[in-house]
């Protein structure tokens, strides 16, 4: 019974949940500023300039300064390297001159020791040769006159040089040949042939060893000279050996005319080439410079 009871008894509906999300409210819009008013720019008031200066007027300045200083760099190098030269520079050069004593050569050639003469000029060449460049580079070749003047001296000394070497290189042989190169006719009269052979090569033996050394030089003439006094002394010697075998078809040899002592043609080159007058030209000139 208690279930028929419980059938009719109506069941309670469920009731709608109440919604617990509220809606979000609407963005709102922004509001345009207000725009203001342009105060008139009033005439007659002008701008305030930029402080400092701009770029391009800073770098003109600088390319000013550095213009100008190069200028004055460049006329103080042209006062020091294109003025003329002072009184204290020919004095300088007059000094240099001074100490190249050209006496010494004088001395070495008359020397009657030829490893003595040899040295002195090979000593005296060299002392000329720094002369000449010490001179070549002093500040007196600015003046033009002073400079030609050198230039003669300088072109005669140029001319002058490998002569002396050469008389140098010469000079011992040359003095060694008078001594050994002198054969006499009188030492092999009345002898047979075969001594009188044989005493002239001895006596000769000297002076065929002299020659076949000269014939080793550089310069062709005293080649030439050693070669022409070999064969003059070798056919010497055959005609004393005809006179003794009193066979007098055989002539006595000639030297040709136009051979002549190596040193003497060395010396004739130095006296042609006017060194002297050069010299004493330029000595005087800067002298006189130098005393001004």
């Amino acid at each position: 019974m208690d279930d028929k009871n419980n059938k009719n008894v109506p069941q309670p509906t469920a009731t709608s949940p109440v919604a617990t999300e509220q809606t979000a409210p609407a963005p709102s819009q922004p509001v345009p500023p207000v725009p203001q008013p342009q105060q008139p720019l009033q005439q007659g008031v002008p701008m305030q300039p930029k402080k400092g200066l701009s770029k391009g007027a800073l770098w003109g300045i600088i390319g000013g300064s550095i213009g100008l200083i190069v200028i004055v760099v460049g006329i103080v190098l042209a006062v020091i390297f294109l003025g003329g030269p002072s009184k204290a520079d020919y004095q300088e050069a007059a000094k240099t001159l001074k100490e190249f004593d050209g006496n010494s050569l004088n001395s070495a050639l008359k020397s009657s020791n030829a490893d003595n003469a040899k040295k002195l000029i090979e000593e005296a060449v060299g002392r000329a040769d720094l002369m000449m460049k010490k001179l070549d580079s002093s500040k007196i070749m600015r003046d033009e006159e002073t400079k030609k003047s050198f230039g003669e001296y300088k072109t005669a000394y140029e001319k002058v040089r490998p002569n002396m070497l050469a008389i140098a290189n010469l000079i011992g042989d040359m003095k060694d040949f008078s001594k050994k190169c002198s054969p006499s006719y009188f030492s092999y009269i009345g002898k047979p042939a075969d001594e009188v052979r044989k005493l002239y090569d001895e006596k000769m033996s000297g002076c065929y060893q002299l020659l076949d050394n000269i014939t080793k030089s550089e310069q062709k003439e005293v080649q030439d000279f050693g070669k022409q006094m070999k064969e003059y002394y070798k056919a010497l010697g055959d005609f004393f050996v005809a006179r003794a075998n009193k066979d007098y078809s055989v002539q006595a040899p000639r030297l040709s005319s136009g051979r002549s002592n190596p040193l003497s043609n060395f010396a004739k080159k130095i006296q042609e080439s006017n060194l002297q007058k050069h010299e004493k030209d330029f000595v005087n000139l800067v002298k006189e410079k130098a005393e001004k």
